[in-house]
């Protein structure tokens, strides 16, 4: 009898477990067996830790919405995947990062919290649509918090703080918080699973993130996005293990993330996906040894370098382009994917004497078309320019400035001085407006005062010349290697004061920042506004835009109430979360030299696309010498003010102040105009040209006919242009 029931027992072992198709529906339970609809389960995170048989497959109920963290459970095998998907008819189910903040309790004062269950930490909360300021978790939020927008998050007892002069709960229409840093998560390695049909969005990081070293995942007909993107690692979907391998991403949807695709690992296939209006780049490989193949997708919109060259579309590093990607200049022709409408400045900088008649011929070009157009003026090199100054007010440029020697302040280091003679001892003392040395021994008649405001030493030029002039010292402007050596107009009397200090070995003097930015824009200033009576000059340029928050209390204090800075401050130039003024997005198009009208065109349409996808107010700039013509660049101008709302500087900064909500530090929001409903049109490009003799199924389950629009998960639903 023992031996037939061991028999029975290896018998039943070596049978193999069968597979279950399993539904969850946010009507569910989880005490139901989850194998039909009607018994559907609740929560993913059950059926991620009960489903773990390969070829099960787990079913979403199409309209419905979770707030959970979806980390699969098991691996599949080759022949057995295990696969996530969707039932029903509607929309996709939706994973979500974020949950709106419901009762609200008054804890003292204007502080008011909220129980939030949180995986992974609350990264980013919104209030009606825009971002609020984040404050560390100290213990003490009735203190910590002191204005409107601000909040924190007690982790360990799992509330969110905000700073608010009513209830939350009725002072806005919502307060949502990311609860979720990565939605869709593979936390270790797993093989043979398959998602698909699933919309996953608004995650505090990550909207999904294979951490393991996971190999043959297939992730199909996803769309993929998120508002939360300042930077790393702020990612559609994340490939991170280098031990990753055979990753499948097929179909997907990915826009509005930091980076769409952040890719790692071995083997890997990217096809058919619609990858578009990501804030740094369309998809990177980590490095060289990444492999792969990257074929039939449309990747478009994506970067602050655009370009040409497409490097901020796809940093290749070791993938393989398939050959059949839409190109980078073709439009997408799909509807509803602004959040904005896009908003551009037209904008020169370096405008100067030598330019003249380049800078005339661009004013007249735009003129013509009523193209606003704004001109960063370097005054030391326009001094002779009054008249043209005023012709060009008379038609509408806004003159702003970029500086009296336009030099870049991060490069401080000024004058060389060296005392070369015979005196035993020598000192040099800046105080001020005054430079003056002190010799000891030596024939006598070494000593140097300079007042430094004189016309005769104002300028750092004219001053060393005069010091080199003296038979015992060497002076020399300081060499910045591939930044230059620094400007000779820089003003004598920025340098920062030092005393007595030792030349006998050569000493470097250094600008005075404070002195230095002041200074270079009131003297801009004076010029600008003595040749236009009643011009107000509120707007920098900074040179080689350079800038860090550090110094925005100089040029405030000089009478700015905005600046143009490069594209680093990821955080402060973008509606939802609020611009700062002193730190407007600027892009260069010198890329644009030598390329065709055809190319320029299709760089404009794509610049107005990034702009209303992001939600970011860009100033596309160039300057005279950079090598197009002024009839390229009006042309230019002219074609992207088709696309977009076109502004001066200064009408940027009223509709910032007049239209924007003053959230923190100083910034000014605006809650999207439009909600994200993709949909492509009759002229979307197909990755086959029409040609496919097969349909396409959509993210909402209906079969597209074929030839139609088969990149991405989008609905197909054809509209005209």
């Amino acid at each position: 009898m023992i031996r037939r029931l061991l028999i029975l027992f290896v018998l039943l072992s070596a049978m193999p477990t069968w597979a279950s198709v399993y539904y969850v529906a946010s009507s569910g339970s989880d005490s139901n067996d989850g194998l039909t609809p009607a018994t559907a389960w609740l929560t993913v995170s059950h059926a991620a830790t009960t489903a773990t048989t390969a070829g099960d497959r787990i079913l979403l109920h199409r309209g419905d919405s979770w707030n959970e963290s979806l980390q699969p459970g098991a691996s599949g095998t080759s022949s057995s995947p295990i696969i996530w998907g969707a039932y029903g008819r509607g929309a996709a189910p939706i994973l979500d990062g974020s949950m709106a903040v419901g009762t609200w309790t008054n804890t003292s004062g204007n502080v008011w919290q909220a129980s939030v269950t949180e995986s992974g930490g609350v990264e980013y909360v919104t209030f009606d649509g825009l971002g609020g300021e984040h404050k560390t978790w100290d213990g003490t939020p009735a203190t910590s918090l002191t204005a409107e927008y601000e909040w924190m998050h007690d982790a360990s007892g799992n509330l969110l703080y905000v700073y608010s002069a009513t209830n939350p709960g009725t002072a806005y229409t919502e307060v949502r918080a990311y609860n979720i840093r990565n939605v869709l998560m593979f936390s270790t390695a797993r093989s043979y699973v398959t998602l698909e049909d699933i919309e996953v969005r608004r995650a505090g990081q990550r909207v999904v993130y294979l951490g393991g070293a996971c190999s043959n995942i297939v992730l199909r007909r996803l769309r993929v996005w998120n508002d939360q993107r300042v930077s790393s690692p702020y990612f559609g979907i994340e490939v991170n293990n280098s031990g990753a391998s055979a990753v499948t991403i097929e179909g997907c949807e990915i826009f509005g993330c930091y980076i769409g695709i952040q890719i790692n690992g071995t083997n890997h296939t990217i096809r058919d996906c619609l990858v578009y209006g990501n804030r740094l780049r369309g998809i990177n490989a980590v490095s060289g040894s990444v492999t792969g193949t990257v074929d039939y997708n449309m990747i478009y919109g994506n970067g602050s370098g655009l370009g040409d060259s497409g490097v901020s579309e796809v940093n290749w590093g070791g993938l393989t382009n398939g050959g059949h990607n839409i190109s980078y200049d073709s439009y997408p022709w799909i509807e509803g994917a602004y959040r904005y409408n896009p908003v551009l400045i037209p904008a020169v900088d370096d405008v100067i004497a030598q330019y003249e008649t380049w800078e005339n011929d661009l004013v007249n070009a735009t003129y013509t078309k009523r193209t606003p157009l704004s001109f960063g003026v370097i005054s030391h090199n326009a001094l002779t320019m009054n008249k043209t100054f005023i012709k060009w007010h008379a038609k509408g440029v806004d003159l702003v400035s970029h500086g009296w020697s336009s030099w870049r302040y991060t490069f401080p280091n000024c004058l060389t001085i060296h005392y070369v003679g015979t005196g035993s001892a020598a000192t040099l003392t800046i105080s001020g407006n005054n430079l003056t040395t002190n010799v000891t021994g030596g024939p006598g008649g070494e000593n140097l005062s300079y007042d430094m405001t004189a016309s005769a030493y104002d300028e750092i030029g004219e001053l060393c010349a005069a010091i080199n002039g003296v038979f015992s010292y060497t002076c020399t402007r300081y060499d910045n290697g591939s930044n230059g050596v620094i400007n000779p107009a820089v003003h004598s009397d920025t340098q920062a004061d030092v005393s007595a200090q030792d030349i006998t070995t050569a000493y470097t003097t250094h600008l005075n920042i404070n002195r230095y930015i002041t200074d270079e824009i009131d003297s801009t200033e004076t010029v600008l506004e003595s040749a236009i009576p009643g011009l107000n000059v509120t707007f920098h340029v900074w040179p080689g835009n350079q800038h860090d928050d550090t110094v925005d209390g100089y040029i405030k204090a000089a009478g700015m109430i905005g600046s143009r800075t490069d594209s680093g401050d990821y955080g402060e130039q973008e509606w939802s979360q609020g611009i700062n003024p002193f730190s407007i997005y600027g892009i260069s198009i010198s890329y644009l030299t030598g390329k065709t009208l055809v190319e320029r065109k299709a760089e404009a349409r794509r610049l107005a696309f990034f702009s209303g996808v992001l939600g970011i107010p860009v100033s596309v700039y160039t300057h005279p010498q950079d090598g197009l013509t002024a009839q390229e660049t009006a042309d230019f101008f002219n074609e992207i003010c088709r696309y977009a709302t076109c502004l001066t500087y200064s009408e940027l900064m009223t509709r910032l102040t007049s239209q924007g909500t003053a959230t923190y530090g100083g910034r000014y929001a605006q809650a999207a105009e439009y909600t994200p409903t993709p949909i492509p049109t009759y002229a979307s490009p197909t990755r086959d040209a029409g040609s496919g003799s097969t349909a396409f199924p959509a993210l909402d389950g209906r079969e597209t006919s074929v030839g139609a629009f088969d990149i991405g998960p989008l609905e197909w639903a054809p509209r005209g242009r």
